[in-house]
């Protein structure tokens, strides 16, 4: 259907005089065939239009419900998740362009995509934000670049702190992901938790046999005597346990 966008105009073939295809209250299924996840969205609009180069393309869509393995697992709880899509494919064929913006997304969601995303799924703040994704012949996926941030209200699911779950009063990230989505570099972490404000950078890489953290932060605003609610007893338990019969 969409061949003729990319056909430059030519008498013999009618069909490559066909300048733009669009698709009205349509039914949606992205199938992430890796991680075995789809995507349902009722009522989508999709554009594709002829541009010098390629082809242009526009999608708008709320995902209502996801499914796992191929068969449904539920309709999402909260707040519907909305993504607004603008893209480009050239004519060559060499790299699919895509920009996206969303809003109302819970990161939780997102946790069975890739290894190097699974630390999202304590993340329960819906959050707005962008992200440019490239998908290149082979099959490659990049993301150059995203951004996100989150509303007061939301709340962080930490089962490796005594403290538990964790209220934010804001939340931002932006950085990158890399390594066909194995890689992802936080360029820029700030968050909000009632009195404690924390900023910081840092990698999560899924690429080799184990997944690898590394990453700096700062803390404002933190008092001492609540250092044993937020440092993990897994996390160097001799030093912690020293530590905190001093303070």
């Amino acid at each position: 259907i969409l061949a003729p966008l990319l056909t430059p105009h030519d008498p013999a073939y009618p069909s490559s005089y066909i300048d733009s295809f669009s698709v009205w209250d349509g039914n949606l299924v992205i199938e992430d065939l890796r991680s075995g996840i789809s995507w349902h969205a009722p009522g989508t609009e999709l554009s594709f239009k002829r541009a010098r180069e390629g082809m242009r393309i526009e999608a708008s869509f709320s995902v209502e419900t996801i499914g796992v393995g191929g068969t449904e697992s539920g309709s999402i709880e909260k707040g519907v998740p909305h993504f607004f899509i603008e893209g480009f494919y050239p004519r060559d064929g060499e790299a699919l362009s895509l920009t996206t913006r969303f809003t109302e997304l819970e990161p939780a969601l997102l946790a069975q995509l890739s290894p190097a995303l699974s630390s999202l799924k304590g993340i329960d703040i819906p959050v707005r934000g962008a992200f440019t994704l490239s998908v290149d012949k082979s099959g490659k996926m990049e993301i150059p670049s995203f951004h996100l941030s989150g509303k007061k209200g939301g709340v962080l699911h930490l089962t490796s702190v005594p403290a538990g779950s964790i209220r934010v009063d804001s939340l931002h990230i932006g950085g990158e992901i890399n390594r066909n989505l194995a890689s992802i570099r936080i360029n820029e972490f700030a968050v909000d938790i009632g009195n404690i404000g924390v900023q910081g950078s840092g990698t999560i890489d899924s690429s080799g046999r184990t997944l690898v953290v590394e990453g700096n932060a700062t803390v404002e605003r933190f008092a001492v005597n609540q250092f044993d609610k937020y440092w993990p007893p897994v996390l160097l338990p001799s030093i912690r346990s020293e530590v905190l019969s001093k303070i």
